[in-house]
């Protein structure tokens, strides 16, 4: 990962952390800043961190893809800054409850907060700036041309810097478009998968690239030998990059990369391709229409909901609720009217703002870490391109269809893989059809087709049991362990769901955070 970590005095100077950054190997320094950058460069600029004349410049691309973190000194020390969270804690830091909770709660965050209290974002479209004495933002101009979306998208790929384009595919519809489109671009490529061969995703990924030609691999984790402690530490790992909001057990499959992936390769994927098509929020707009024409939170919160706060301690539930509710409230009340004329508009413009930012940090984050990565379909000028041409060029994954289509139509041949069965071509992309077809389909199995919880959780069972019974730090104070031992309790290899595993190994993340602040 290509991180940094920087100083610039303030009225006084913190000699101990200038004196700790000055002397670290590569350090840039002055006799009143210092900065360190660490790790390989990745392979898309997504933040910017300069000290020219003394002033500190920040700033992080359009969908803050890659968060920079900042925080003030105490006694007019200065300011600290530095691209992970972890570099910046201290031992004295407090928990924000806001961003906890709505990191646990909601698919995607609407809070603007960190998980401190003491730590700040550097905002997508603003640049913070400071020297020495006034800390102030400006609006930041990234001008982007606008072009033919299908031009953008090819140019995009056909910058992939590597002779080793991967593309992680999965069974949906995203990552099959983008195969499509590599196949239009002219870019050679291979294809990668993960999970168990139980898992239809898998399935269907390489009954396609059977299908297309492409070459594939195939990291079937429950057939791999994993060691407890290096598990745990890539968990901590991941629990840092992301603030604990991405699931630790995800990430391990990319620990090893080069091997997995060959050497300097690149990978790409379908994420947030819903975006383009026009695939976020269907069910949010047809379940909260009216609380979201008023700016009804409370109306909105539940939609939005993943899982429930029976696993932080009682006394905080209420508070941590209200927290919840007035954030996503602020978000609500920045957003244009709704109306029917604008609903896919709003809907998508909603997403851009939070979905992005909420969610989309995380992975770069774990992805920055242990490999090249790019996500094409966050790609500025193919977002700016697609945006451009209105909502109907873009929803019910007409776009998506036609790049299909186009380029790859023998991929109309295999089913989607969609929430709750397969989809065929025919619904690919269009919510209403999707939804119809969902509700007679037959279902895949009720429990667990090898899912990668039920691969991790055994192994991590113990550790969490073990865990629940202290603390080491005050953040952990907010979590029940009474609630988590009786969850972990009778939720075994065989019995429970997956949606408690994930929760319980989220939890382990956070856990485990706070052993080093102890």
């Amino acid at each position: 990962m290509n991180d940094v970590h920087g100083y610039r005095a303030g009225r006084r100077v913190d000699a101990d952390l200038h004196d700790r950054l000055r002397t670290t190997a590569g350090a840039v320094h002055t006799a009143t800043s210092a900065v360190v950058w660490s790790g390989k460069a990745p392979y898309r600029r997504l933040f910017s961190a300069t000290i020219i004349d003394g002033v500190v410049r920040l700033s992080v691309d359009a969908y803050e893809q890659r968060r920079l973190y900042w925080r003030l000194l105490e006694d007019e020390g200065g300011i600290e800054f530095a691209s992970r969270i972890d570099l910046l804690s201290r031992q004295s830091d407090t928990l924000c409850l806001e961003a906890l909770a709505c990191q646990w709660t909601l698919f995607t965050s609407v809070s603007k907060r960190t998980l401190f209290n003491e730590i700040q974002r550097v905002p997508s479209g603003m640049e913070l700036m400071y020297d020495g004495e006034t800390l102030r933002f400006q609006p930041l101009s990234t001008p982007v041309t606008t072009q033919d979306p299908d031009s953008a998208l090819r140019t995009a790929l056909r910058n992939l810097d590597s002779s080793n384009v991967v593309l992680g595919l999965s069974g949906g519809f995203d990552s099959r478009t983008l195969m499509a489109a590599l196949h239009g671009a002219n870019v050679p490529f291979s294809a990668h998968t993960y999970g168990t061969l139980q898992m239809p995703d898998v399935q269907r990924a390489r009954e396609v690239c059977g299908l297309d030609g492409v070459p594939v691999r195939i990291s079937e984790l429950n057939n791999e030998v994993w060691k407890r402690d290096d598990v745990l530490a890539s968990i901590k790992q991941t629990a840092w990059q992301t603030e604990g909001s991405y699931p630790g057990i995800h990430a391990l499959v990319f620990d090893n990369a080069a091997d997995r992936l060959g050497q300097d390769s690149i990978l790409v994927d379908g994420a947030y391709g819903a975006l383009l098509r026009g695939g976020f929020g269907n069910g949010l707009l047809a379940s909260c229409y009216r609380a979201l024409c008023d700016s009804n939170a409370v109306g909105v919160v539940d939609a939005m909901r993943v899982r429930d706060f029976s696993l932080l301690h009682r006394d905080i539930q209420h508070e941590a609720e209200s927290r919840v509710v007035n954030a996503l409230q602020l978000a609500l009340e920045e957003m244009p009217g709704l109306n029917r004329g604008n609903s896919r508009d709003w809907i998508d413009e909603f997403f851009v703002r939070w979905y992005t930012r909420g969610f989309a940090a995380s992975p770069q984050a774990v992805y920055d870490a242990r490999l090249r990565s790019a996500m094409t379909f966050l790609d500025e000028s193919v977002v700016t391109s697609v945006f451009s041409r209105g909502s109907r060029f873009r929803s019910s994954g007409r776009w998506f269809r036609r790049l299909i289509t186009t380029h790859r139509p023998l991929l109309q041949l295999r089913p989607m893989v969609g929430k709750k069965c397969d989809v065929p071509w025919s619904c690919a992309g269009r919510p209403l059809a999707t939804a119809l077809w969902t509700k007679f389909a037959r279902h895949y199995p009720s429990q667990e087709h090898g899912s990668i919880e039920q691969v991790f959780y055994p192994l991590l069972r113990p550790v969490i049991l073990d865990l629940v019974g202290s603390s080491s730090h005050p953040i952990s104070d907010v979590w029940d362990r009474t609630a988590i031992e009786r969850l972990a309790t009778k939720t075994t290899d065989s019995e429970g769901s997956d949606a408690d595993r994930a929760s319980l190994l989220l939890w382990l993340g956070h856990r485990m955070m706070s052993d080093d602040l102890a």
